[in-house]
């Protein structure tokens, strides 16, 4: 973490402390103002894709809320389902951008290594049906969007 002490300026009489420039500083890497910043993102971190691993990317990135994957999940599986939780613990993963912590407290308090294994078990059970395959595609592409 970075620390500036700015030593007040005086002026006209009045006493004003020095703004901080690195408070606008978006997702710790860009410094500019909102349209440049939309800028950045529309030219370079669209074209880059979705990078949960790098901080300053994953800040910029679009990401489909939890509430909405859970949503989309009961629409295409059926509302409160083993499978549409299944898909949107799945999606959620894969798509959020959000630590295995996070999703496990949204999904009712599921620990990261639960959501993990659900990923993996899912996983096997997408290999074994094409039919099951095509449709989680089609609601990742939809929530991808």
């Amino acid at each position: 973490m970075l620390f500036i002490i700015l030593p007040p300026v005086e002026e006209e009489g009045i006493v004003k402390p020095i703004e901080n420039p690195l408070k606008k500083v978006v997702a710790s890497t860009l410094l500019g103002s909102e349209r440049f910043v939309k800028w950045v993102t529309k030219q370079w971190v669209k074209r880059m894709g979705t990078h949960r691993d790098v901080p300053a990317i994953r800040r910029l990135s679009h990401w489909p809320d939890l509430s909405l994957i859970s949503k989309k999940s009961e629409e295409t599986f059926g509302e409160g389902t083993a499978d549409s939780r299944r898909v949107a613990l799945y999606l959620s993963h894969r798509l959020s951008g959000l630590s295995l912590g996070e999703i496990g407290k949204y999904f009712g308090g599921i620990g990261p290594s639960g959501v993990t294994q659900n990923k993996k078990r899912f996983e096997e059970s997408l290999e074994e049906d094409s039919k099951l395959l095509q449709k989680v595609e089609s609601l990742k592409k939809l929530l991808s969007e």
